[in-house]
């Protein structure tokens, strides 16, 4: 929650100034500054994570070698997970780009 609401509030206190700017010290960029703006507040929050993860927990970030016995099934849960996601988003790309590809009327009927 801590960490949403660091990069909630750094993403709007962003976006107004670099999207609109801030008299002579900071240039107006437009959609570039909210592009900027949101780079900025991910970079922040991820950061925050790492801060809060190490402050917080015991986890170590350091691999102990053996691995947990369970890994392979867990590596193979991701890599099935992995393979869904890549076909329901190509499968969608193809749909788009097809229906796109046939006129408007058929785009309307495809959204």
């Amino acid at each position: 929650m801590v960490i949403a609401l660091i990069g909630t509030v750094t993403n709007i206190v962003l976006d107004f100034l670099l999207v609109y700017g801030y008299e002579d010290l900071v240039p107006s960029m437009h959609v570039r500054g909210a592009a900027y703006a949101s780079v900025i507040a991910q970079i922040l929050m991820a950061i925050a994570s790492v801060v809060f993860l190490l402050k917080k927990t015991n986890i170590p970030l350091w691999v102990k070698w053996p691995l947990n016995q369970e890994i392979k099934r867990f590596l193979l849960m991701i890599a099935h997970l992995f393979v869904r996601t890549l076909a329901l988003n190509v499968t969608l790309y193809l749909g788009t780009s097809y229906s796109t590809a046939l006129g408007k009327s058929y785009i309307a009927a495809y959204t």
